[in-house]
Order: C-alpha cells, then structure tokens, then sequence
C-alpha cells in the first residue's frame, strides 16, 4: 500500500507539471474547438478542488457548473477522509519529496494546538467569502501549488537548463547530446518558448521557502496545521467508512506515532487514530512490528465526537469574530475610491458595455472580479507575452496577487484568448478571439513630454506600426516645425495621436515604443483616461 500510494503521487504530480508545461503551447484558440484540452484543460485539479467550489460560489454568489466536480473529492473524503492529501494533491507530494531530502523522521516535539489553526483559517475563509471577499484562493493547496509553480519553479528550472545546456551546444563532443537534450524537451513542451518576468517573484519565493522551512520544525507542517482544504476533508472524514484500527494486542511501542506525517496517532492515552488528521499515508500499517494496525470499514465503528475533529467552540468563534475585525481591513482601498488608475485586468475580467460604466459601476465590477478570482496563476502562466502579473496592493489588501496586465512587461496578444479558457472559477469569461478583440480594458494616452516627435522633433512611427486594431487606434498626423537649429525653414514631423473610440487598451504600443524607462504612450484605465475633459481636447486637436 505504501508502493502504491508512492506510485499514486508520482503520476499526480507528473500529471500536474504537464498540465502545467503545455498550458502554452498546444491550448487551441477556438473555445468551442473539440480537443484533449475539452477533455483534460489544464486546470482539471483547480476544478476538482472544493474549498475552491465553496469560496467562489459564496463570494461570487454564483455557482459554476464545473464546480459540481469538486464533489468528487467530496465523496473521496467520506470513503477514506484525507486520502486525497495523502495520494493526490501535488502539494503534499512536494513536501514529502523535500522531507526525504531532508532524511527528517521526526520533527520537534508536537503542539497539538497548532492544527487548530486550519480549522481557524477556514472558518474565517468561508464567513468572508459572505461578504464578496476571496482570501481562501492564499491558502488552497492547489491555488498555491499552481501559483508557486507558475511564478517561481517553473521559470527557474526553465532558466537553469537553458543556462546549463546552451553554453555547450557549441562546446566541442558535449555540443551533439547538449543540443539533444535541448531538442527533446522543446519537442515535448517542457520548456517555455517565452520566460515570463513577474514582479513579486520575490514574495512568492519567500513564501515557499518560508512553507519548506517550516519542515525542519514538523513533518508536513503545512498540512496539517494551516492547510484550509485538509482542514474541509477532516471534517468530512468525521463519518468516513475506511480507516486504520488499533488492535488488542498492541504493545504500545509507539513507532507508528512517531513516523506519521500529520500526528494523527496518539498512542500514550487510548492508543487512537484522529480520522481528521489521518492521510492514510499506510506507513503506521507497514512499519507495526505486531501487526496490529490494519485497514477496517467503519461502518459499525464509534464515530468521533465533532470536538474530536474542531477545535473547541469558544476558540472556534473566536475565529469568527477575527473574521470580522478583518472585513473592513480587506475591503479598504489603496487610494480610496478611484483606485489606481493603471490598474488593468485582463479581458473578461469586467462586463463587455465597461466603457459606458460609470465610476461606481467599475468599482463594482471590479469586486465582482475579486469576489471569484482565487489567485491560483493559471491566467499568468498561459499568458504568452508574459503581461499578466500579480497585483500588490494596487486593489486593496483583498486584491493581493490578483492578475493585473503590465504592458511595459508584456503586452495582450491581440489574437489570443488563452486566458480565458483556463480560468477556473469564471472570474475571467471564456471568449472566442472576435469577442476578446472588442474588449475595452484601457486605453493608450501620449506623454508628450518624453515622446520623440514632440520632444526631438524626429519622425517614430513604433506605436502606429505596431498598432494591432485593423484602422488603427494610433494615427500619425504631420505637423510643420520651425526654428529647428541646423534646419533651414519648417520641417514636417509625423506626431502620434490616439482615437479613443478604436483603442482596446491592449498596450502593445506601450511595450514596443523605444524610449527607455517609462514608456512615452502608457495604457491607464479607460475611465480615469477617457473622462470629458479629455474627449473635449481631443476633439478640439481633430477639429484643428
């Protein structure tokens, strides 16, 4: 059993990085397009997870369809409790490889008030999800393991094989099996065709090394105290139907005790399994020297008492009340009622009519988007030019690692809508590439004062040329120059214009334009950019 869970975990997780590894490349374009990706997208383990399902359908108040999925795991959890955190979730699986990395048996001396913290984290997750705010989407082992995958492992393996392996491409006998290895793993979608830059990388890798550390102290610290997922199955495991029980004859050696990974067997009072606690992981049955343990269905077994499996009552609403003393914290803005304006969401994230909104109708559009998106990455990890980023604080504390475009990073393809197609929760609308064409997500403003032909009055046609709308959202409009030193009489200079009406806010200008630094046309949001007094001006520049 213990081969079989080891096998279990190997294939989960290899089908998780290759979920991951070709979410790039083979995704078609057509939504409606019959393929594997129909089949198997590549967020099949975000659609299955149902702390996921819970969350969005309460802060969104709107059930997706494919959540119904979750109750797969569901199902899994009353037949053998925590066997997903044991056998599936890849999670749990890199935390097992890195504790055997480390040859850590047995960690420190147990508190056993600290599992109680994921009892907390779930309490509080779910009661602010009544009041539209996401924050389970940080702490969804799966949400996590995609995030931190997408953000930190995936382009550093990327960049050390690549590191290693091209240098010797051109290295003597080690150039033939180099450029080999390189060519089979770009054959089998292994390695990125474009390495994305993210802008909290930093964050994020602190945080793994922060989880990774913490196994040092305790065997699978992260699942068994702060995990919020493994906290909602051990509470479906209250009534599960296969478990390890104790035999008569045991000694009480306490072997099993001190090999399993989450303490779920207490050996020194009633020689106990905790059902909540157990991720049939099956080294306590291999490793009794009596034989004793054994799996059983419980079907006429005592149940465990619901204060066996949640923390006391009084703790538990304490929890609670946090939850509230945090709902304000979570729902105050960075700068107030406007927001920043180059906040910029990708396409679907709001409604399609965003350009007729008023002030208060995007900011509610904008807590609609917060109120599903669970930050897992998907939609930064397909996102081909690398423009899709994680937030800071540019939304308010709520809107922490929620996606946002940098188009001096990256700009949105005109032709893709990958994004859409992976988002499992719905927070970003699945669109064909005519309708995401049509989406407005910002619009392209000149600053004159670092723009060529207005600075140097020197012709750059970059932003026009680049310009991916079929009339054009960018136009050249020649203007006479005089006075120019060394020039005799006026030179016509081509000047950029922007045409509000035709700019989708796509920032390819602003990603191309030559100028170092901050670009000289920046994409903002259409409605901090596109207010009357700027149509006014506009409109008096065209009529000249």
């Amino acid at each position: 059993m213990v081969n079989l869970r080891r096998i279990s975990q190997i294939i989960f997780l290899g089908l998780f990085l290759y979920l991951l590894s070709r979410a790039t490349t083979t995704i078609s374009f057509d939504v409606d397009a019959p393929s594997l990706e129909s089949l198997l997208p590549v967020e099949t383990f975000l659609l299955f997870d149902p702390l996921i399902a819970i969350s969005s359908s309460l802060a969104g108040r709107f059930l997706e369809p494919l959540a119904l999925l979750s109750i797969v795991v569901i199902a899994l959890a009353v037949v053998g409790g925590r066997i997903f955190c044991g056998w599936i979730c890849p999670w749990g699986t890199l935390l097992d490889g890195f504790s055997v990395l480390l040859k850590k048996k047995r960690g420190w001396p147990i508190n056993k008030n600290l599992r109680h913290i994921k009892y907390y984290i779930l309490a509080i997750g779910i009661f602010l999800s009544l009041f539209g705010l996401q924050v389970l989407g940080w702490f969804d082992p799966l949400s996590l393991a995609t995030r931190t995958f997408t953000i930190v492992i995936y382009p550093a393996f990327d960049f050390l094989i690549k590191g290693s392996l091209v240098p010797l491409t051109g290295a003597g006998f080690l150039g033939g099996p180099a450029r080999w290895i390189l060519g089979s793993l770009e054959n089998a979608q292994v390695l990125l065709f474009h390495r994305p830059v993210f802008v909290l990388q930093g964050l994020f890798l602190l945080s793994l090394v922060g989880i990774l550390g913490a196994e040092l102290y305790q065997r699978r610290f992260w699942c068994r105290n702060l995990c919020p997922l493994g906290a909602l199955l051990g509470i479906c495991s209250r009534y599960r139907l296969l478990k390890i029980a104790v035999g008569e004859d045991c000694i009480n050696c306490q072997r099993c005790e001190r090999i399993c990974p989450t303490a779920a067997i207490e050996n020194e009072t009633n020689r106990r399994i905790h059902d909540a606690e157990c991720v049939m992981c099956m080294l306590c049955v291999r490793d009794c020297p009596q034989n004793t343990l054994s799996l059983s269905w419980g079907l006429r077994g005592e149940r465990p008492k619901l204060a066996e499996v949640l923390p006391a009552r009084r703790a538990f609403l304490k929890g609670l009340a946090s939850s509230i003393i945090l709902i304000p914290i979570l729902k105050i803005k960075a700068v107030g009622k406007r927001q920043f304006p180059w906040l910029i969401r990708p396409p679907g994230a709001w409604p399609e009519n965003e350009k007729l909104f008023s002030e208060e109708d995007i900011l509610k559009a904008e807590e609609e988007f917060l109120a599903k998106c669970i930050r897992c990455g998907e939609c930064m990890k397909v996102c081909p030019t690398g423009a899709i980023q994680p937030a800071l604080f540019e939304s308010g504390t709520s809107g922490l690692a929620s996606p946002r475009l940098i188009p001096r990073l990256g700009y949105c393809e005109y032709n893709c809508n990958l994004c859409s197609q992976v988002c499992p929760t719905g927070a970003i609308q699945k669109l064909t590439v005519a309708q995401k064409q049509l989406r407005h997500i910002g619009t392209a403003y000149i600053n004159r004062s670092r723009c060529i032909p207005w600075t140097e009055n020197e012709n750059c046609s970059v932003c026009e040329e680049v310009c991916p709308v079929p009339h054009k959202a960018i136009v050249n409009i020649p203007a006479p120059v005089g006075n120019i030193p060394g020039v005799e009489g006026t030179k016509e200079v081509l000047r950029p214009f922007v045409l509000i009406e035709r700019c989708i806010g796509c920032g390819e200008c602003e990603y191309e334009c030559p100028v170092k630094g901050e670009a000289a046309i920046v994409v903002r949001r259409l409605k901090m950019v596109a207010s009357g007094v700027t149509q006014r001006r506009l409109r008096r520049r065209r009529g000249a």
